[in-house]
């Protein structure tokens, strides 16, 4: 099973410039976890996970270095980011550095770091499964109807599955994925509702079998509810 969760890293660091807030993070992961990345927690300010995809797992899995850098557009930031890694689960304060500053502002003296952003709760219902077959499409759907200044977000792994098209059905977002690799993944989608510090994650556990199996047609394309939580 591949799974999405947060990232130990070494060293972070924040710039801002040109009204865009640049990111990055270096530290160390084992071969069994790819594509590490900044994600943007909008309810909660200047919030941002470090996260990865886990697995499917390896025999004695080697470490190798990594660097992640990204950019998020940002008006007015302040003296601060937080950052959420798995050593640092209740987020690590981060100076933001301005272009042509030094590391304190340019100030004598750093500014005070601040409490840590309290984050906002997350609701995450029974988690879904989908039976899909490999190279076959299969549909992922959401309620699109959320507040004002909320909005949906999908996560997926890229090298397991391919997007190949989003839209509007009904009061539905449906994501349509072709499965490129045999085994068992996740798709999460989450709801934020914009000015409430509050957000909702759907999780669907996607299991991808080849086109035969046994001399028999493989399960067709399902999606069923999970006890597990």
């Amino acid at each position: 099973m591949t799974t999405l969760g947060t990232v130990s890293v070494d060293s972070l660091t924040a710039e801002y410039r040109a009204h865009t807030l640049v990111l990055t993070a270096d530290g160390k992961v084992t071969g069994d976890v790819s594509h590490p990345r900044f994600y943007s927690l909008r309810s909660s300010g200047l919030v941002f996970e470090l996260e990865a995809w886990y697995g499917p797992p390896i025999p004695h899995p080697t470490t190798r270095p990594y660097h992640v850098t990204a950019s998020f557009n940002v008006q007015v930031p302040g003296d601060f980011v937080t950052i959420i890694t798995a050593n640092y689960p209740k987020g690590k304060q981060v100076p933001i550095v301005c272009e042509g500053q030094d590391d304190n502002g340019g100030q004598g003296t750093s500014p005070a770091s601040p409490a840590v952003t309290a984050l906002g709760p997350v609701s995450v219902g029974p988690i879904k499964n989908i039976n899909a077959i490999l190279n076959k499409p299969f549909q992922v759907p959401a309620h699109a109807i959320v507040p004002r200044l909320g909005e949906v977000s999908i996560k997926f792994p890229a090298d397991f599955l391919t997007l190949t098209d989003a839209r509007i059905e009904d009061t539905n977002i449906v994501w349509f994925f072709d499965p490129v690799k045999l085994g068992s993944t996740q798709v999460r989608v989450t709801t934020e509702f914009g000015i409430e510090p509050l957000q909702t994650t759907q999780i669907y556990d996607v299991h991808v079998y080849p086109p035969v199996q046994d001399g028999k047609a493989a399960p067709a394309a399902a999606v069923t509810t999970s006890n597990v939580k």
